[in-house]
């Protein structure tokens, strides 16, 4: 099935779409400006938990503020048999939503290269070690490893045991110390086709609290369509 929240641009699956598509999806799904989002996922994994943070930070980008996840998702809501449950399909009635872009909170391919040439940038790999190492990889992206100097902060570790609640920042932040990531300071995530890498820009972000994190949609699958651009395997260490 399509994700209209993502598009293929240039061969990279998993990008932002064009401003003015993502808008109307908006304003058909009944948001505008003034409304409060909450997100809601199946609440049954840690990749589900990426399908909200992806959209929470789509949001964001798009210069939209009030917008929440709910913890834990459907399956959360589900367990307290007090929560209301609709079945009915519903048809909102669409309004006029209009993105306040911020290219801020969005890096492109020429600023990680930037990053991987003249450093300044901590690069955070948000995929399983065996991808970050390069022992294996995902079928969208043409080269085993990760970018030259990225940091490992697995997306299966930003998540509590249940795998579909954000870590407690306590937590995080040790793990963090034990991989040498300062909790401040110019932060891109990234991943297969930015999707893990928008739990890893959650994490810094919204529960750690670095504004200047930002988040590389395009990521391997889009860094890799150019054989000439560096990729390491064994870790990111140059």
């Amino acid at each position: 099935a399509t994700d209209p929240w993502r598009a293929n641009i240039g061969g990279a699956p998993g990008m932002l779409p064009v401003v003015a598509d993502i808008e109307k999806l908006i304003g058909r799904l009944g948001v505008d400006n003034k409304s409060h989002v909450v997100i809601v996922h199946h609440g049954n994994s840690s990749s589900d938990f990426g399908s909200a943070t992806r959209v929470y930070w789509t949001f964001k980008v798009l210069g939209h503020d009030d917008v929440s996840i709910l913890d834990g998702g459907m399956t959360a809501w589900k367990a307290d048999r007090s929560n209301p449950i609709e079945t009915a399909v519903k048809t909102p009635a669409a309004k006029v939503f209009t993105a306040k872009y911020r290219p801020e909170l969005r890096a492109t391919t020429a600023e990680v290269e930037t990053a991987v040439k003249a450093g300044g940038v901590t690069l955070v790999d948000a995929r399983p070690a065996e991808q970050y190492l390069g022992d294996a990889k995902a079928p969208t992206v043409k080269e085993f490893g990760t970018l030259p100097g990225a940091i490992n902060l697995e997306q299966g570790k930003l998540v509590q045991a249940d795998g579909v609640k954000a870590e407690q920042p306590v937590k995080v932040a040790a793990l963090m110390q034990s991989l040498g990531l300062k909790a401040e300071g110019p932060q891109i995530a990234f991943c297969n086709t930015g999707h893990w890498a928008s739990i890893a820009w959650f994490t810094l972000s919204e529960v750690m609290g670095n504004k200047s994190a930002k988040m590389y949609d395009a990521s391997m699958s889009g860094w890799t369509l150019d054989p000439t651009r560096p990729v390491v395997k064994g870790g990111g260490k140059k």
